[in-house]
């Protein structure tokens, strides 16, 4: 049996050399302050050890094993999405004008270039309310237009 200073310097070693190494304990009843401070360094998961302990292992490893590969897929998620938000940035930047991204209906800005960002434009806030300071969307306003015909829409202020 490993105690938990041992235990410890596993963990800290493997996790300092970067390895991607799930950890479940083995305990003896009575050390579950132990197996939350463990798992607090990054143990996946604990199991006292009782008589019947030996069939729940197969359980706590799916469960672990599941874990792990969720957490691999929300890592390719955000990967992924980190790619799309940079080259929509540069998509944007690219613009000679003012240019923002909305969300359909409630004209949430998701992006803006840096002249929109330098008049005022707030992602997360509504178009008008960040950029306009109106309470309501703006009279001119050629968006919903766009999102009922599809079709693209001009405006050109003088």
């Amino acid at each position: 049996m490993v105690d938990s200073r041992t235990a410890r310097q596993v963990i800290e070693t493997l996790r300092g050399l970067k390895c991607n190494v799930a950890f479940i304990l083995i305990m003896e009843q009575g050390h579950e302050k132990t197996a939350i401070e463990l798992m607090k360094m990054g143990v996946d998961n604990y199991i006292i050890k009782e008589p019947d302990f030996k069939d729940m292992i197969p359980v706590l490893v799916n469960k672990v094993l599941k874990g792990l590969e969720y957490e691999k897929e929300i890592m390719e998620a955000e990967e992924i999405l980190q790619k799309k938000s940079y080259l929509n940035q540069i998509i944007l930047d690219s613009m000679p004008c003012i240019t923002l991204l909305l969300e359909s209906y409630t004209r949430e800005i998701i992006a803006s270039n840096a002249a929109a960002t330098k008049t005022g434009a707030v992602p997360g806030k509504k178009c008008y309310s960040t950029w306009f300071q109106r309470e309501d969307p703006c009279p001119w306003c050629r968006a919903p237009i766009l999102w009922e015909s599809g079709e693209e829409q001009h405006c050109e202020f003088i």
